[in-house]
């Protein structure tokens, strides 16, 4: 997979040029997608009666405010609190923080004003001397609030439920795409239970298909996470868990080939890709899925290497004879992606700085994608009207002249739903991503949706304020991204350059790059060969005289003035880092440490220094 190596932390400039070299897009379609894209939201807001009260609750308490934010917390953390003088103690913190009666007045839903209502005097009670007496009844209005919040976004705790809510919309001709919610197993306890509740959906969903053909844009399916059914699933332990996911997702395979349904595996972090690469491809070639084509992958066009894993996903394609799906998305781990490099202290980042320019990726990778319908089946996931527009001028233009006929979009439950109407009527298939789960599996979940879809840059946030002209949410992310001199986001530094300019960041190794363990294994092995084996015991006369030296040692350096000191240890620190990989083998033979404590303590020594 060293193929992609050269992509993951790639200079963000260039990754920006070559994407403008790639996507074709004359004036002409930038204004017809434009035009298609305001007919698209006046659309939705002439609907804003209907909307749903997920849309009009995230308006009204959008991430900017005190009140959204307090919402938040209590939406990621209250279901998991395990006794009830917690629980009291984290309403009564966060319900304090924000002034709620504002929303009374001002929120347009009756609902809305009631929910505020609720929380304004739920506050009044907190804040007074009978808090104690009203606490258990907040408590417990306060958690079935967060409940209903998470039915919003969650079809159904089990996929029986999930069927039953979703059959309304089925009726109507839309797919679904259901997930079994869930964070990474921790055991293999963990992971067979999740795998069994794969293995349970699949056969539910199955026995309710009414369409045996396995054509993706005609059925239903499941999307998995790969490291919901392993414990292992990190590169250190790429040797194992490679194979044993690879049995175990080709026997949910074989399932869903049998019930004619599709499998996605979902995108996660982005040091997983190559593993999940290779994973995809060992089942993907199995003989035993010759014929069904609903095996697919998600794939995440915030990331630098999106593009050209494309490319290679195509060529495994031909390759194997074997026509895949592949679902687009933006992205749901940015955040987390920027931390990690920046902790890692890794070259750059393996994502994109600036939101434009995963809109210009997202573009790019569509255009890729729609042109490869006889290989892939694009599943193109979005809730942005100018995305939509600009994917539906995209496909008329393609020169295989399918138009749009092999791809389908998708959407979130419980998001979109007026805007897909409209958008279904020229006969697109609607995927609709259906999360199953108990209401603990779901917090995880749940704040994404809130944190993508709450802040004021969303655009589901912004479809429905009437003081946004329209022209303002459908701004062209390609003008955008070209109107920036630095196509890197000014105000997020190169990891090594996030302390400055007090000092760098001390320098990290990607443990997850083949390319990279491979040169630092070939340097360690230098080290180790020449290390001695053996040594003998210390004597008493021995530690003696070692307290002799540092004494002696200890005097001429209290003597030495502090700037000196200071360029001592710091040129320690540089000589540490240039040396690392021979420190990095001493601390595995002498210290016996694995690769990462080894580098921590390097970096740690350095930072010191």
């Amino acid at each position: 997979m060293t193929a992609l190596d050269q992509y993951k932390c790639m200079d963000e400039k260039q990754a920006v040029e070559a994407l403008l070299e790639t996507l074709i897009y004359p004036q002409e379609m930038k204004v017809s997608i434009r035009n298609e894209a305001e007919d698209l939201v006046q659309f939705v807001r002439k609907e804003n009666k209907k909307a749903s009260l997920l849309n009009k609750f995230i308006q009204e308490y959008d991430l900017s405010s005190a009140e959204g934010l307090a919402l938040m917390t209590l939406a990621e953390a209250l279901l998991r609190v395990p006794d009830d003088f917690t629980a009291n103690a984290l309403i009564t913190d966060r319900l304090s923080t924000a002034e709620w009666n504002k929303h009374v007045g001002s929120a347009d839903d009756i609902w809305i004003k009631i929910s505020s209502l609720g929380l304004a005097t739920s506050k009044t009670v907190v804040n007074s001397m009978v808090k104690r007496l009203g606490m258990p009844v907040i408590r417990e209005t306060t958690f079935a609030a967060m409940k209903v919040l998470g039915n919003v976004f969650v079809l159904g705790q089990s996929m029986e439920e999930a069927l039953k809510r979703g059959k309304k919309m089925t009726d109507q001709g839309y797919l679904y795409s259901y997930d079994m919610l869930g964070e990474g197993a921790r055991t293999w306890e963990d992971a067979d239970r999740y795998f069994e509740s794969y293995m349970g959906a699949l056969k539910i969903a199955g026995e309710q298909n009414k369409d045996s053909s396995g054509n993706p844009l005609k059925t239903s399916g499941v999307s998995v996470k790969l490291s919901a059914i392993h414990p292992k699933y990190h590169y250190a332990y790429k040797k194992k868990a490679i194979p044993e996911l690879s049995e175990r997702l080709l026997k949910l395979a074989k399932v869903a080939k049998k019930y004619g349904i599709g499998l996605t595996m979902d995108a996660e972090e982005v040091d997983r890709l190559e593993m999940s690469i290779e994973i995809f491809e060992n089942v993907m070639k199995d003989s035993a899925l010759n014929g069904w084509d609903g095996f697919g992958l998600a794939l995440q066009a915030y990331q630098k290497r999106a593009l050209p894993l494309i490319d290679l996903l195509i060529e495994k394609a031909k390759e194997h004879n074997q026509k895949i799906c592949i679902r687009l998305v933006k992205g749901a781990y940015w955040d987390t992606e920027v931390k990690h490099a920046q902790l890692e202290a890794r070259a750059d980042y393996p994502v994109f700085t600036r939101k434009v320019n995963t809109d210009l990726s997202y573009f790019a990778c569509a255009q890729k994608l729609l042109a490869a319908r006889e290989y892939v089946t694009p599943m193109l996931a979005t809730h942005n009207a100018h995305t939509i527009s600009a994917i539906l001028h995209f496909a008329r233009a393609c020169p295989s002249g399918l138009k749009y006929d092999g791809f389908a979009f998708q959407r979130l439950h419980g998001m979109g739903e007026d805007m897909y109407g409209k958008v279904a009527e020229v006969g697109i298939p609607i995927s609709i991503y259906g999360p199953v789960g108990n209401h603990k599996d779901l917090l995880p979940y749940l704040v994404r949706r809130l944190l993508e879809n709450g802040a004021n840059s969303s655009f589901i946030n912004q479809i429905y304020d009437e003081d946004l002209p329209v022209s303002e949410i459908v701004k062209d992310p390609i003008e955008n991204a070209l109107s920036h001199d630095s196509k890197r986001h000014t105000r997020i530094p190169l990891p090594k350059d996030i302390y400055q300019p007090d000092r760098g960041n001390s320098r990290g190794i990607d443990l997850t790059s083949d390319e990279a363990v491979a040169a630092l294994y070939k340097k360690m092995d230098k080290t180790i060969q020449h290390m001695p084996k053996a040594a003998k015991d210390s004597t008493a006369k021995d530690v003696d005289a070692a307290f002799v030296r540092a004494k002696k040692a200890f005097d001429a350096w209290d003597k030495t003035p502090a700037t000196e000191r200071a360029a001592i240890l710091s040129r320690a620190g540089d000589l540490f880092e240039k040396h690392v990989e021979h420190l990095m083998g001493v601390c595995v033979v002498e210290a016996g440490k694995n690769l990462p404590d080894s580098v921590a303590e390097i970096r740690e020594a350095v930072e010191f220094a």
